[in-house]
């Protein structure tokens, strides 16, 4: 019987489709934030038609996002991105004629 040889590469990524779908995840929550309206995670999940607005949001939390939560009576959070944060800086350079 052969001996079992150590595999000497590693193996190919399988979960490349899964990361891309997760940025897309991502980037169409950020839109939903930048729109400046209040979400709850079930609201996020239903219009990404995924399962992973908590993680989501804490990914966007780690990188900076300033977004708040507060519960509901209902037990829900409501999650929304503060309003300073959706303003973009606008650098105009002045022309000398």
């Amino acid at each position: 019987m052969r001996k079992k040889e150590k595999a000497t590469f590693a193996a190919p990524n399988t979960n490349g489709d899964k990361d891309n779908k997760n940025i897309c995840i991502r980037a169409t929550i950020k839109a939903l934030f930048r729109s400046g309206k209040k979400f709850t995670a079930k609201r996020i999940n239903q219009l990404t038609h995924s399962n992973d607005a908590r993680k989501a949001i804490s990914v966007l939390r780690r990188e900076g996002w300033n977004i708040h939560d507060l519960r509901q009576p209902d037990g829900c959070k409501l999650y929304w991105l503060d309003e300073e944060d959706r303003q973009g800086v606008l650098n105009f350079q002045e022309s000398c004629v």
